[in-house]
């Protein structure tokens, strides 16, 4: 990397409270800044610590060694327990967020047909009843609209991870090859796993985008 290009800008992220990480309140001055003109590349704020490819390569790259231990106790490696080892936590979480968003899209349309049913000639639903459900309804639109921008952003943010964690570690692998395995396995092998095969858990976005945010009012 050029060095001229470096800056200090530490990312807000790390150290604002969490109704700020809920609501990205802590990006408003880079939107503020981006609306009165171009942003340029010192603009942009460092990445987070914990987001770096050192910081999760050497994750990485501890759980794989561990993998690497069963292999010379003659057991399978996997590099997917590897995975999982370092990011499953942060998954659950993301399934979470993402099970409470599709239990509430499943009550929602519960509530409305409910709903609709006091207008019905031979509806037995008080007024008050109705009107529970109503507030129920819209009440299921917000928190759907307060669960899936943090969903989405934090299955993006994982995936990414993954994607940086496993490109540092196929580097470094690549430092370390001998000259007969540098023989057997060309550039253009290396670059497609970089480029690629690893580009793959980015799908982890992908499979967000297509969780589509449509609340039923």
């Amino acid at each position: 990397m050029d060095e001229s290009l470096r800056h200090d800008k530490p990312n807000p992220f790390v150290t604002v409270n969490p109704l700020s990480k809920w609501s990205y309140w802590w990006l408003n001055p880079l939107f503020k800044k981006g609306y009165k003109g171009w942003l340029e590349e010192c603009d942009m704020y460092n990445v987070c610590p914990s987001d770096s490819s050192k910081t999760t390569g050497e994750k990485l790259q501890a759980a794989w060694s561990k993998e690497l231990e069963r292999h010379h106790q003659g057991k399978r490696v996997s590099f997917l327990r590897a995975l999982l080892r370092v990011f499953g936590g942060q998954f659950m979480l993301v399934g979470l967020l993402a099970f409470v968003e599709e239990m509430i899209k499943i009550a929602q349309p519960v509530l409305l047909a409910v709903f609709l049913d006091y207008f019905s000639q031979d509806s037995k639903t008080t007024s008050t009843e109705a009107w529970l459900y109503a507030t129920g309804v819209v009440l299921c639109a917000v928190l759907i609209g307060l669960l899936h921008h943090p969903y989405f952003f934090e299955s993006s943010r994982v995936g990414m991870k993954m994607r940086v964690s496993s490109c540092s570690i196929i580097y470094k692998k690549s430092l370390r090859l001998s000259n007969k395995s540098l023989n057997e396995s060309s550039a253009g092998q290396i670059v497609n796993l970089m480029s690629n095969d690893v580009a793959r858990f980015d799908h982890v976005r992908n499979g967000s985008a297509q969780h589509s945010f449509q609340p039923a009012l």
